[in-house]
């Protein structure tokens, strides 16, 4: 009789297991997010402070002001990004590799998502103020603002680092071929980072910005 009993608490205890995985497995994407959502409110705020929601007047003004917060939002996406994966031995064993690797590829999209859209908004923004249209536009930001080439470059490696880590794509790449072009993405936070520095109003005058900014890349 005991050895039934035994055996029927087996499954229940297999139940409670895996119960008690899941809520873990909560806990952590909920500090995950918590983690990421100030700091996204961080550089929202910084922004704010540096006048964005006071570019909000025409329409070309809006456009511009929409390019700066996604470009702010992408960077620090980006830098997020790196740290999830950067085999830190406390994160893995907090987290879990697998865990880390689908937080790393949903922001990598989401990065390349809102670093466009600033392409887009900055574009479009530049073109309406100048009475261009946005090809043109688009042409003289790059041959003739200063640095604006720099992060056409980063913008290009990430679209290239997005694109073959495609499962589709990713499957006829060799491991190495793809681990390789893969380490572009740091070149390009890199160069983004630079352009954020010499251009970004967050950057020109905010000493305390900075400093943050800076201890983001560097952590």
């Amino acid at each position: 009789m005991s050895s039934i009993m035994a055996r029927q608490d087996v499954p229940e205890r297999r139940g409670n297991r895996v119960l008690q995985a899941q809520r873990r497995l909560f806990l952590r994407a909920s500090d995950i997010i918590l983690i990421v959502a100030i700091n996204a409110v961080l550089v929202v705020a910084m922004w704010v402070r540096h006048g964005g929601l006071d570019q909000l007047g025409s329409t070309s003004a809006k456009f511009t002001a929409a390019g700066q917060i996604t470009a702010l939002l992408g960077t620090y996406g980006a830098l997020v990004q790196i740290f999830l994966m950067s085999r830190t031995p406390w994160l893995e064993r907090r987290f879990g590799m697998d865990g880390l690797a689908q937080w790393h590829r949903w922001l990598g999209f989401s990065v390349v998502i809102l670093i466009g859209a600033h392409v887009v908004f900055s574009t479009v923004g530049y073109a309406l103020g100048d009475g261009k249209s946005v090809v043109a536009e688009a042409w003289t930001l790059v041959t003739t603002y200063p640095y604006v080439l720099m992060a056409t470059v980063a913008t290009g490696l990430l679209i290239m680092t997005a694109i073959t880590s495609l499962r589709a794509v990713r499957g006829q790449m060799k491991w190495e071929t793809w681990r390789f072009l893969h380490l572009y993405a740091y070149l390009a936070v890199a160069l983004a980072f630079g352009h954020e520095l010499a251009v970004g109003t967050d950057f020109s005058s905010d000493f305390v910005a900075i400093w943050y900014w800076v201890g983001l890349y560097v952590a």
